[in-house]
């Protein structure tokens, strides 16, 4: 067997045979494979070329048509996104440019384009204010795939539309969850109406559904009460949390020194909120400071829920004493400071598929990862309302996941979840 030499670089020590040698000019393959790609990387700098596609248009339906065109991964180009504010553009269109937009979205997906399809209805239905009726009947018409919130600007004629078709399709349950999530999403006086007779008397078709017909409404965050009117699950009033490296008033994962009474990890001010901001006012809490306390632990792996009281020095209420947390790996989120955004409207979800804004907010409608999970007040068994949530990927490098927290107004509780792919 031939004797190895070293490798040629001068801090590298590894050894390799002299047939390698000659083959990488004396270097080892790992860094022959350093060797190519930086030179790999000094080519692509050199070479290339920044490219605005969004240079010279004033138009806002031609800047957001652009915003969705797919482009071939090109390692010598790098495209410019768009620097403005996307909301601020989709409110400022009038009623003959959603039209286009909308017209231009049909026949992307009459192309065969799925994909710019379901985001340009997403955005359509989160930021603009237009008449998407026409979106909305060719979605039922061709039983497209997009956003259920599509529909949240229906009319009267639109919700009987969907009312029939659901006697239409009583055996598909498929067909069944998307027309239920739409009359969701619309939550009229006529879907709280119909909603509230399904409560009193279950359709047939009721038993193919994973939840009864008239649970829907919390797709798109409200529920029927015990008088049989829409109770919503969320404040009107909705701000991203945007990071700051200053210490604002609002903050998040901050450590406290009571542990849990379940896994004994230090108790965490999940979020604490300034409430003497002016924007803080929707709140209905007194004080100075609103700090929403739980478990980062117990809250992330299905353990029990802990409900903390506002306000009461860290006091708390444990539902489920004998369950036994044993999940000793969890990284903590590191501690942040925030700030709060523009205001934004009440009903636009941070959706995941949304890149145009923050997913990190206090207050408006929850964005799910996975489903809808409001949990319940242990004291006057409410559905409990949702006040904020936390993105993990915005907090931290890597990070994955959303945390979410629920107050009860009335009983002063508080309580958190999460979710991940």
């Amino acid at each position: 067997m031939s004797e190895k030499v070293n490798c040629i670089s001068a801090d590298c020590a590894a050894m390799i045979l002299p047939e390698t040698a000659e083959r990488t000019g004396g270097l080892c393959m790992p860094c022959q494979r350093k060797q190519q790609q930086q030179a790999e990387q000094a080519y692509i700098a050199a070479n290339r070329q920044d490219i605005d596609p969004y240079a010279g248009l004033t138009d806002a339906v031609e800047i957001i048509k652009q915003r969705h065109v797919q482009r071939p991964f090109n390692k010598l180009i790098r495209y410019a996104s768009y620097q403005g504010d996307i909301t601020a553009l989709y409110q400022q269109l009038n009623q003959s440019q959603v039209d286009d937009l909308i017209a231009h979205d049909i026949a992307r997906h009459q192309a065969g384009d799925n994909d710019y399809f379901s985001d340009l209805s997403l955005e359509l239905a989160a930021f603009s204010q237009g008449d998407l009726s026409r979106l909305q009947h060719y979605l039922l018409q061709h039983h497209a795939d997009a956003p259920a919130m599509i529909f949240r600007s229906a009319d009267a004629a639109m919700t009987q539309l969907l009312l029939e078709r659901i006697e239409q399709y009583r055996t598909d349950r498929g067909e069944l969850n998307n027309l239920l999530c739409a009359l969701a999403w619309i939550g009229n006086a006529q879907v709280v109406q119909q909603f509230a007779a399904w409560r009193r008397t279950p359709p047939n078709w009721a038993s193919l559904l994973y939840c009864p017909p008239w649970q829907y409404a919390h797709e798109a965050g409200w529920e029927l009460d015990a008088n049989d009117q829409r109770r919503n699950l969320y404040f009107d009033a909705c701000y991203p949390l945007e990071i700051t490296a200053n210490r604002s008033g609002h903050h998040a994962f901050t450590t406290e020194s009571t542990p849990c009474p379940q896994c004994q990890h230090p108790l965490t001010i999940m979020l604490g909120i300034d409430l003497t901001a002016p924007e803080c006012r929707f709140l209905p809490f007194d004080g100075d400071v609103l700090a929403l306390k739980n478990c980062q632990v117990c809250s992330c792996f299905g353990g029990a829920e802990l409900f903390t009281r506002i306000g009461a020095g860290g006091a708390n209420c444990w539902l489920d004493t004998e369950a036994v947390m044993q999940e000793d790996d969890w990284e903590l989120a590191p501690a942040t400071n925030f700030k709060l955004g523009k205001q934004r409207p009440a009903w636009f979800a941070a959706h995941e598929f949304l890149s145009a804004t923050t997913q990190s907010q206090l207050g408006g409608l929850p964005a799910w990862v996975q489903d809808t999970d409001y949990p319940c007040c242990p004291q006057c068994q409410q559905t409990m309302t949702f006040v904020a949530q936390i993105s993990r990927a915005e907090t931290e490098e890597y990070g994955e996941g959303m945390h979410y927290l629920f107050v009860c107004p009335s009983c002063q509780l508080s309580t958190a979840g999460y979710q991940q792919t």
